[in-house]
């Protein structure tokens, strides 16, 4: 079971650690919820991602209006480098410890490791859904 946004728990990072060491079966994801962990004590959300690095799903809740193919050829390339922005923005905020400029503020990394980050953008994602 994946519990989207967190498991809805992004106010309480104590409470998400007791869901995923009670549940075995159960996973969050980040979809629209980094933020909310930025805004937190970095180390604690480190702490969370590293124990649970198995259980972590990176996601967005980027939605698009109409297919790409529909969209003039400008507003295509301009959505494009809007997606590129953020995904190398949320990637920053996973990879580095250095202070970034992310959603209009300025926040800190976590700087998990490289093998943990690959877990939770890609392998993690891969493994659930047999891809």
């Amino acid at each position: 079971m994946i519990g989207a946004h967190l498991g809805s728990l992004e106010h309480d990072l104590g409470e998400i650690a007791r869901r995923l060491a009670r549940y075995p079966n159960f996973l969050v994801d980040t979809s629209a919820r980094l933020l909310d962990l930025a805004l937190k004590d970095p180390e604690s959300v480190r702490r969370l991602f590293l124990r649970y690095q198995d259980r972590i799903l990176y996601g967005t809740d980027i939605v698009a209006e109409q297919s790409q193919a529909a969209v003039p050829e400008v507003s295509r390339r301009s959505n494009l480098e809007f997606l590129r922005r953020t995904y190398a923005s949320e990637l920053a905020f996973l990879q580095t410890t250095e202070r970034l400029e992310l959603w209009n503020r300025s926040i800190r990394g976590l700087g998990l490791p490289e093998k943990v980050v690959e877990k939770i953008v890609l392998k993690n994602a891969g493994a659930i859904y047999a891809i």
